[in-house]
């Protein structure tokens, strides 16, 4: 069976795209490095790398951050018809 990624990996990962820093905020209760792994153990799992790093920091890959926007333009339309009909 095929390992699955844990709650906190894809929360962590909502953070950051939330945020745009590994410097996660204290209410997650997690370090920086942890954080990294984290991700690094997400994009093993998918198979994707979602994230972009370099010296001058990090950032979502061009394919992650499209994909992202468009679930978050269909969830925000799924809503608003949800919402006429309840």
């Amino acid at each position: 069976m095929k390992e699955l990624p844990t709650m906190q990996e894809l929360q962590s990962f909502i953070t950051y795209n939330k945020t745009g820093s590994f410097i996660m905020h204290k209410s997650m209760n997690i370090t920086q490095s942890a954080f990294s792994a984290q991700m690094k153990k997400l994009e093993r799992l998918v198979g994707v790398k979602l994230i972009s790093r370099s010296t001058r920091g990090s950032r979502l890959t061009q394919k992650v951050n499209y994909s992202y926007q468009k679930q978050n333009k269909f969830s925000t339309h799924w809503n608003v018809l949800f919402n006429r009909f309840v």
